[in-house]
C-alpha cells in the first residue's frame, strides 16, 4: 500500500460494489500482486524487516536450513544473540530472565536443528 503503510475498507450496506469492486482490482494489481511475488518461493524471500512483515528470529534460519544453507542458518542465529547482548532493554533488571530464556531457546533450537553456532558470550 502506499508509503507501506495497512489500509482498511468499511463496507456496508450502503457500499457502491462497482466503485468497491474497481478499487480493489486497481489495490491488486498495484500492491497486493507485486508484494506477494516478492515471497512466491522460499529462495525468493527478502527476510529483512520491510514490505510490512515482522521477521521471526528463526525464519531466516529456517529458510536456510531447508536451501540447504546450514551456516547461514547458525550465522542467522548468531545475529539474533549479538542483536539481543547489544539490545539496551534486555539490561533492564525485570528483562534479564526474559534475555536468559530467550538466549536458551534459542540455543535449544540450534541444537535441535544441529546446527554449530559459535559462543557469542553475554555483555
Amino acid at each position: 500500500m502506499p508509503g507501506e503503510r495497512d489500509h482498511w475498507w468499511d463496507v456496508t450496506p450502503q457500499t457502491n460494489a462497482d466503485d468497491f469492486t474497481e478499487e480493489m482490482g486497481a489495490v491488486c494489481s498495484s500492491y497486493i500482486l507485486p508484494w506477494l511475488e516478492k515471497f512466491k518461493t522460499v529462495a525468493d524471500a527478502n527476510w529483512n524487516l520491510r514490505y510490512g512483515i515482522i521477521q521471526h528470529t528463526w525464519a531466516e534460519a529456517a529458510a536456510n536450513i531447508i536451501l540447504g544453507n546450514r551456516t547461514k542458518a547458525a550465522q542467522c542465529l548468531e545475529a539474533e544473540i549479538r542483536r539481543i547482548n547489544d539490545d539496551s532493554q534486555y539490561l533492564q533488571s525485570e528483562n534479564i530472565k526474559f534475555k536468559e530464556a530467550r538466549m536458551v531457546e534459542l540455543r535449544k533450537w540450534a541444537a535441535n536443528q544441529e546446527l554449530v553456532i559459535s559462543d557469542v558470550t553475554n555483555r
